[in-house]
């Protein structure tokens, strides 16, 4: 059960939720499905790697 003032927050953050996903909606219909799908892969790609590990695999390299 939420306070009125948890109420109030939790509407706010709805109105802020739709917000983002309509100007999303708007920037990705800007691209094609092809960009997006390249977008979509570079962003796993990227938050899947660790750049400090990704460092000590390149010194570990150099090292040989």
């Amino acid at each position: 059960m939420l306070t009125p003032q948890g109420e109030t927050i939790y509407k706010l953050h709805e109105r802020l939720d739709e917000r983002i996903q309509a100007a999303a909606a708007h920037l990705m219909a800007e691209y094609t499905g092809e960009q997006l799908e390249f977008i979509r892969d570079f962003m796993n790609k990227l938050t899947s790697h660790s750049f400090l590990q990704l460092d000590e695999e390149k010194a570990r390299e150099s090292n040989f």
